[in-house]
């Protein structure tokens, strides 16, 4: 197992995005299971996290998806929501969808889930997938 902790990682990245809080506060992201009701702030986001697995000894990598949730209603901000998040993941477009961070990781986005409704959330919702490849020691 790598020292990688990915969700920090994950949700570190998205918090410290201007871009990113200004359509979901901070307070607005969870990980996967922690919500027993949907929160009265919409939109909001639901992180998942994949298992990790060792690449080759001192690299490993893992999936993961990040959830975006609205009112039901339209796609507009969830779209928006989710370009915001793959930038501050993978770049602007400058990059071929994967980027080097100072912290050794690299993330690739893979692409998008179709429009979706949560009957139990009661809200919409889409996600994007990325593949997270880190080499141990530099997070």
């Amino acid at each position: 197992m790598s020292s990688v902790d990915w969700r920090i990682w994950l949700f570190d990245r998205l918090r410290e995005n201007t871009g990113v809080t200004e359509l979901v506060p901070v307070e607005s992201m969870y990980g996967a299971g922690s919500l027993e009701a949907s929160p009265a702030d919409k939109p909001f986001v639901v992180i998942h996290v994949g298992s990790e697995v060792t690449e080759i000894p001192g690299i490993s990598r893992t999936m993961a998806t990040v959830w975006a949730h609205d009112e039901v209603g339209n796609y507009l901000t969830i779209d928006d929501l989710l370009q915001r998040v793959r930038n501050t993941l993978c770049g602007n477009g400058e990059t071929t969808g994967q980027v080097l961070t100072s912290g050794g990781i690299a993330a690739r986005w893979v692409g998008d889930g179709p429009d979706q409704s949560d009957p139990v959330l009661g809200t919409l919702m889409r996600s994007s997938t990325y593949r997270l490849l880190g080499r141990n020691g530099n997070v």
